[in-house]
């Protein structure tokens, strides 16, 4: 694992090494997700005063990297936000490791290996995009809600599994996928009290992000 996890890492930072991809223009999503932020910080809110087709989730997390724009400029802000991300996407290495470590050590290598050379992965972490955040937050939900191969007997695991879920829902809606998922195939052991520990966690999560920037 951290063999595999150093190579994503360097990877990933590797591309922002290239002409323009740090302080350059190289995407159009990055600057609608970032001047997001920038705009959430100075009082101008999504959906009510311009328009976001995501949920706001991005906008948030990117607020404190808004703030450090007003002493840096937006191009170092998003600089660094740039090299955040490309950290979140080489963080999926390790966490998939442990997630699948029971199976042994050939599929725990093979998950990391896969993961951190990537060809997807590695692309989309070479800028301000949603998927490493959303991928991150749903790797930590699966870690928190699964002992091995079975559901954490623990209300308060699943509660923070769904709450990172719910992050990522807030970040991009399909995020909401394994969410249903969980719940169809579970069976018997996602009712009740754990149902509602692990719904509720999401709903949390989930309405406290979207109400941080009211629209």
């Amino acid at each position: 694992m951290v063999v595999a996890t150093v190579l994503g890492l360097v990877l990933r930072l590797y591309q922002l090494t290239g002409p323009g991809f740090l302080l350059g223009v190289t995407e159009h999503d990055d600057g609608v997700y970032f001047g997001s932020a920038v705009r959430l910080v100075h009082g101008v809110v999504p959906y009510g005063d311009f328009v976001l087709v995501q949920p706001p989730g991005i906008a948030v997390l990117l607020a404190p990297l808004a703030w450090l724009a007003r002493a840096t400029g937006t191009g170092s802000a998003l600089a660094v936000a740039r090299v955040l991300t490309a950290c979140a996407g080489a963080a999926a290495v390790p966490l998939a490791g442990l997630r699948v470590r029971g199976k042994g050590l050939l599929a725990t290598s093979l998950t990391c290996g896969v993961l951190a050379v990537y060809s997807a992965g590695i692309n989309a972490a070479h800028t301000v995009l949603l998927e490493p955040w959303v991928v991150l937050l749903c790797l930590l939900g699966m870690l928190a809600i699964f002992d091995g191969d079975q559901l954490a007997a623990r209300p308060r695991r699943l509660a923070w599994g769904g709450a990172a879920f719910g992050l990522a829902a807030a970040i991009k809606l399909w995020a909401l996928l394994p969410v249903v998922v969980l719940l169809a195939v579970g069976g018997r052991r996602v009712r009740g009290r754990a149902a509602r520990a692990y719904l509720g966690g999401f709903a949390t999560a989930f309405g406290l992000l979207l109400a941080s920037a009211p629209g």
